[in-house]
């Protein structure tokens, strides 16, 4: 045990209860938050909880996730509220210790997993020094006030962008006429495009998946360097992650002839996981996709790859994929269906105005999406060093994370 900490179990130092239930219909618009099985889930007229309260969710997929509820709460039997806590145990260190624990231990049930009570009289819970435990906690939430920060800025960004695609990509610059077309009303000078006529028309010169037939590679084949072979996992903020990658030995990847992308073609999510959209960044000759990906290679000279990146993110495309999932049981939308999608295109010119204005906001927003990325991995590493004690705090040095 480490010096001058204690080891309890979260029976001894708290009083786990559960609470009378609320059913959908009681909840309101308005009124003090209800915590549930899916952490704030409403609203009710009246709180069961008078000051900030540790519970953990107790049934259904989400259990083990802990809260911290706000003032005058309401905390449903969903959730186990951690009352009553011994005078040497902080409240947010609490919170910060089981937010950290692996509550799978205790979970039992598979169709419907539960914690019971009698389930969390074998949490074991490492304690310090009560001076010790409140610096962990205010360092802790520095971290989260800043993550919260940054969290509003990326709202405030999304909304922001969605405002602008709305405006930029169904009104343009400066336009005064407009039409009504299949999908929606344009600019007079604009184009609506099947996909099918682009390729016709070599505005996309290629379009083809990652779906490789008797080609598709084994588990075994795959190395740890190599050609990137990607998947829509790899897409992420609207960039190519490829550190999430797998990879083919050249000799093997120079076998594919169809789904091989290369530097600024669109890619395109389009099965299990539909619709992430990313321009390829790359300075390898080509990177191999996987079947759940397709990749749209434009003419430069008519069409801007990041143009059809953020259409290909507005509503007037989304509408149509969506469509085509509700149709089927299956979440994909395949190649040859791609090919009836509409397109809208202003000139080439405008299309650089639009992009211009979009990727400026798109940029931040990626910016502080990768922060918050960051941030909650030094919290987790923050975490699992304080809490365990394998660093341990100076009481009296303070507490500061720079946003």
């Amino acid at each position: 045990m480490l010096n001058n900490w204690q080891t309890y179990l979260l029976t001894d130092i708290s009083m786990p209860r559960q609470h009378k239930n609320l059913s959908a219909k009681n909840m309101l618009p308005e009124g003090y938050i209800v915590y549930g099985a899916n952490g704030a889930i409403g609203f009710y007229n009246e709180y069961n909880h008078e000051e900030e309260t540790v519970c953990i969710t107790c049934r259904g997929a989400s259990c083990g996730n802990v809260h911290l509820t706000k003032p005058k709460s309401y905390i449903t039997s969903n959730a186990m509220a951690i009352n009553n806590l011994a005078e040497n145990v902080n409240k947010k260190y609490l919170y910060y210790y089981l937010l950290n624990y692996d509550f799978k231990k205790v979970i039992s049930g598979s169709a419907q997993p539960q914690i019971t009570r009698e389930k969390l009289s074998k949490v074991e819970v490492s304690v310090p020094p009560v001076k010790e435990q409140q610096k962990i906690a205010a360092i802790l939430t520095s971290v989260d006030e800043v993550i919260e920060k940054t969290e509003t800025i990326i709202a405030q960004t999304e909304k922001v962008k969605k405002g602008l695609m709305q405006e930029l990509l169904t009104k343009g610059i400066g336009h005064t006429e407009f039409r009504e077309t299949e999908i929606g009303e344009i600019p007079k000078e604009w184009q609506v495009k099947k996909l099918s006529d682009m390729l016709a028309e070599k505005v996309i010169v290629s379009h083809l998946d990652g779906n490789h037939g008797s080609l598709y590679p084994k588990s075994n084949e795959f190395v740890n360097k190599g050609v990137p072979y990607i998947s829509a996992n790899c897409i992420k903020y609207g960039e190519v992650e490829f550190g999430n990658a797998k990879f083919l030995p050249p000799k093997r990847a120079n076998q594919f002839k169809k789904g091989v992308a290369v530097n600024n073609d669109v890619l395109f999510a389009h099965n299990a996981t539909v619709g992430p959209v990313a321009v390829l960044k790359t300075e390898l000759d080509f990177v191999i996709l996987s079947t759940t990906l397709t990749y749209y290679r434009c003419d430069t000279s008519m069409l801007n790859p990041y143009y059809l990146y953020f259409y290909m993110q507005s509503p007037m495309f989304i509408n149509q994929y969506s469509k085509v999932m509700a149709q089927s049981t299956r979440n994909q939308v395949p190649i040859t269906i791609q090919r009836e999608f509409f397109h809208v295109l202003p000139s080439r010119e405008e299309q650089d105005q639009i992009v211009e204005i979009l990727k400026s906001v798109d940029d931040k927003l990626v910016n502080e999406k990768q922060k918050l990325s960051k941030l909650k991995s030094i919290k987790k590493g923050l975490m699992q060093v304080l809490l365990t004690g394998k660093i341990r705090v100076k009481v009296n040095a303070p507490e500061v994370i720079s946003s």
